[in-house]
């Protein structure tokens, strides 16, 4: 800036201040900084900080004129911020209640508001989107729609195997399951076994490759991985479920009635389980026992044939 020298007083002014000597000036900077301040709801503090910058130089006012975009871009930034931490948290909630394709949803909502920076959230995104494979019971039958191989190929890519073992096999159970889906057995297996070895305590592991061998006829080698899924966790109704099948279709009912019965129990609100069960009540002999159940499986699946077909034997 040019300075010029009132050799009179010898008060020394910039020429900021000289263009600033205008009132109308002045008295527009100061409604300005009141609009922003009213704008972020400061209207409080900026009453108190009123006196002052009526009274302050008029260099200090130009100041705070030049530093309101800067605060408005950092407010937005933080804002922002905010949502996306709030996304993230809302996702990850979802994660836990296993609602998957909410999750999916949570995530993306979060790295699209990130504006695509944040590869940890294009990460937890994937991996809320290949999880879905858990949320149909069946096995080997057609795979979610909008799931993608190249999916669990870019999600396997960016988890090491190094201290992320038991999310990198809970990837792997899933690709193996959609590779079942497929029809690539031989793949489905290896990846489910690869998965076994990173972590074998996770349950789902152990029951996906079960199925497997149920499906290649293997029955010893199936019983010993769904005892397995039972043992490392008790509450699991699909390894009580299967168990239960596979045992039924050995001829061993007794013990596939208990089993089914714990999956009932687990699960009474799942028809499929409580219409095993009746199946194995009934071959035993105990007539009003099935038929209780077979209401039951009326009233939970109104169109099940196979339940209404039983009731009128039963009567």
């Amino acid at each position: 800036m040019s300075e010029s020298n009132d050799t009179g007083g010898g008060t020394e002014k910039t020429r900021l201040d000289e263009m600033l000597e205008s009132p109308l000036l002045r008295q527009r900077l100061e409604e300005l900084v009141e609009e922003a301040a009213e704008d972020r709801g400061f209207r409080r503090h900026w009453r108190r900080l009123n006196t002052f910058v009526a009274g302050a130089s008029s260099a200090a006012v130009v100041l705070l004129a030049f530093f309101i975009p800067s605060l408005q871009d950092q407010w937005d930034r933080w804002q922002s911020r905010t949502v996306v931490r709030r996304y993230e948290e809302l996702g990850r909630q979802f994660m836990g209640q296993k609602r998957f394709e909410q999750a999916e949803q949570a995530f993306g909502k979060a790295l699209e508001l990130s504006e695509n920076r944040r590869l940890d959230l294009d990460e937890e995104r994937l991996n809320a989107r290949v999880q879905r494979m858990q949320t149909d019971s069946r096995w080997g039958v057609e795979n979610p729609e909008g799931i993608e191989e190249g999916d669990f190929l870019y999600l396997l890519a960016f988890r090491p195997t190094k201290g992320r073992e038991r999310e990198r096999a809970a990837v792997l159970d899933c690709y193996g399951a959609f590779l079942a889906g497929e029809k690539r057995w031989r793949e489905a297996e290896g990846t489910i076994r690869e998965a076994i070895a990173l972590d074998p305590s996770l349950p789902v592991s152990h029951l996906y490759l079960g199925n497997l061998l149920r499906d290649l006829g293997k029955a010893p080698e199936a019983e010993a991985e769904y005892r397995k899924v039972v043992s490392l966790d008790p509450k699991e109704m699909r390894g009580h479920y299967n168990l239960g099948l596979l045992l039924a279709e050995g001829g061993r009912r007794r013990e596939a009635e208990e089993e089914f019965r714990r999956a009932a129990a687990l699960r009474p609100d799942d028809p499929d389980a409580i219409e095993r069960l009746a199946e194995q009540v009934e071959a035993a002999g105990r007539t009003a026992d099935a038929r209780e159940l077979y209401r039951r499986v009326a009233a939970l699946a109104p169109d099940d044939a196979e339940a209404r077909q039983a009731l009128g034997r039963l009567r």
